[in-house]
């Protein structure tokens, strides 16, 4: 068995991965110069990570029989670069990138009057932590674990080579770029396992898990039977309005309602016979102003019913436990004149399909099971303490 080659290929599959999730672009021009020739172009990685201070830039090496000093790297996204300095016709450029939503990833060399230099383009993967834990979380705790061993395998064996390895020579830097993204792979994955052992917190801190039998997952709701499937998929915590609710694992937002208004519930379907999408889609409706919350064991927590969700959080936040976002409110169902202030929350269960890794939609996680699906009220009631702490 060869691991280390096993290891190369894992590394290799899951940047392929990347580029297949978010996509690349490259832009190339005619509007080309000739009065420099690049010879060869050297990366000490390809990767730049957005979030990390050790990571966020990068140096370029260009071999070539003009003068590139007056050059700077550009590229759609807005960055830096700085041109640093030259030995025997090297040209060493540090770049970092300032726009962290671009989706064109192309460098290339430009003079003065921003005119291309031929055969200077290069790709690089621009990576955070948010992007990388959609790499992940989707696997299963036996495969996570593997990838784990597998990476730390890696790490121990450059950490060995670079002991043998001259400190100034190039092979040195790029063995040293390598082993820091690593362990910045190695520190999510850490964090994602550790959380996954872990009871979800209530996300009400000061309020119980609720038992009452209308308040469960699978409870009836008939006065909806028409047009949902009737049925109950969360808890209802009872809690003053404005009752502060927090994240109840670490994880990611993946979705955000903040402007919902009564005149919405105008747009449920309630002709006969809707399909099951339909009734899918009906339920979000109802849930008004709400996060999403992307956990550590990829479950989908559906909180429900908020009134402010906080400003500083926005789609694709990596957030920690018991991270303030939201406070309770109303449902204004059955009718505007609901009173009955409280949370709605539902975690869907991670169904954990391998042909379906990295491909599931927002619809896709309303059709997962919720968690105590079709149990009895009894089994819910007696039974919630066990998935929260």
């Amino acid at each position: 068995m060869n691991l280390k080659g096993d290891i190369k290929l894992f590394v290799n599959y899951i940047i392929i991965l990347i580029f297949v999730a978010f996509g690349v672009v490259t832009v190339f021009s005619t509007d080309l110069i000739f009065d420099a020739q690049i010879d060869k172009k050297e990366l000490l990685s390809k990767n730049i990570f957005l979030d990390d201070s050790k990571l966020n830039s990068k140096y370029i090496i260009f071999e070539s029989n003009g003068d590139l000093s007056k050059y700077k790297l550009s590229s759609v996204c807005q960055n830096y670069s700085k041109f640093i300095w030259s030995k025997d016709n090297k040209f060493i450029f540090k770049i970092n990138i300032l726009d962290q939503n671009c989706k064109n990833w192309t460098l290339f060399l430009e003079n003065l009057e921003k005119v291309k230099l031929k055969k200077s383009f290069i790709k690089i993967n621009l990576f955070n932590r948010s992007k990388l834990f959609d790499l992940y979380i989707d696997n299963d705790d036996s495969n996570l674990e593997n990838i784990n061993s597998k990476i730390n395998l890696t790490i121990k064996n450059i950490e060995n080579k670079l002991k043998t390895t001259k400190i100034k020579d190039f092979e040195y830097l790029k063995q040293k770029r390598k082993l820091e993204e690593l362990k910045y792979h190695k520190n999510l994955l850490k964090n994602i396992l550790e959380n996954r052992n872990k009871k979800y917190l209530k996300p009400l801190l000061w309020y119980k898990i609720s038992k009452e039998k209308n308040k469960i997952p699978n409870a009836w709701r008939p006065y909806r039977s028409s047009y949902t499937d009737w049925i109950h998929h969360g808890w209802d915590m009872v809690a003053p309005n404005e009752t502060n609710s927090y994240s109840l694992d670490y994880g990611k937002i993946v979705k955000i309602v903040r402007d919902f208004k009564y005149s919405n519930l105008n747009n449920l379907k309630k002709w006969n016979n809707i399909s099951y999408i339909d009734k899918v889609k009906n339920l979000d409706i109802l849930r008004g102003n709400q996060v999403w919350l992307k956990t550590s064991k990829w479950d989908i927590v559906l909180y429900s019913h908020l009134t402010d969700v906080s400003n500083n959080i926005k789609v694709w936040d990596i957030v920690n436990r018991k991270t303030f976002l939201w406070t309770t409110w109303i449902s204004w169902v059955p009718d505007r004149n609901y009173k009955n202030y409280h949370l709605h929350f539902s975690i869907m269960k991670n169904p954990y399909i391998k042909n379906k890794i990295w491909k599931y939609s927002l619809i896709d996680y309303l059709k997962w099971d919720w968690y105590f699906k079709w149990k009895s009220l009894d089994y819910v009631s007696e039974n919630s303490f066990k998935l929260f702490k």
